[in-house]
């Protein structure tokens, strides 16, 4: 798991400094020298979607997303152990649901789309839905990983 994480923050960390390299030369040549890169905007488009979504998968793994955290709070104020263990283990459901739902409808799409190309060039058009596809399904992984095997805080605790 440490390996695909690893390998994932390379990805992600080169997939941004693309990113940056191609939004200066596109800009440099669009208005230094005239010319235009024409796929360049498409590309940045679905390289941010990628990003985004992959990232937020790793987010989810370093537990770095937002989420309401006052009950937690309250209960483990209280000293509420089976409370609080009782809460995460449904908010970890609901987290699991959702992304496995949003998952399936993107898996879909993405299928969806074979076979088809964008509208602004000839580039399929499932290649961007699929970075929110991954995305999507790596959270699902994750968040159904900690359902059933992680711990909380309070549990390791005791």
């Amino acid at each position: 798991m440490r390996k695909l994480k690893s390998g994932i923050d390379g990805f992600l960390g080169l997939a941004g400094l693309a990113g940056i390299i191609i939004m200066t030369v596109s800009v440099v040549l669009r208005y230094c020298f005239k010319l235009s890169l024409s796929w360049s905007d498409e590309f940045l488009r679905t390289l941010c979607i990628y990003v985004y979504f992959i990232g937020s998968a790793m987010m989810c793994a370093e537990g770095g997303l937002m989420r309401l955290e006052l009950l937690d709070d309250s209960l483990k104020k209280k000293g509420r152990v089976g409370a609080y263990r009782t809460v995460v283990k449904i908010q970890r459901l609901i987290e699991t649901v959702c992304f496995g739902a949003f998952s399936f409808q993107m898996v879909q799409m993405t299928i969806g789309l074979v076979g088809q190309t964008s509208t602004t060039s000839t580039t399929p058009a499932w290649v961007s839905p699929l970075g929110c596809a991954i995305g999507m399904v790596l959270m699902t992984l994750i968040s159904t990983s900690k359902l059933f095997f992680e711990k909380s805080e309070l549990e390791t605790a005791d």
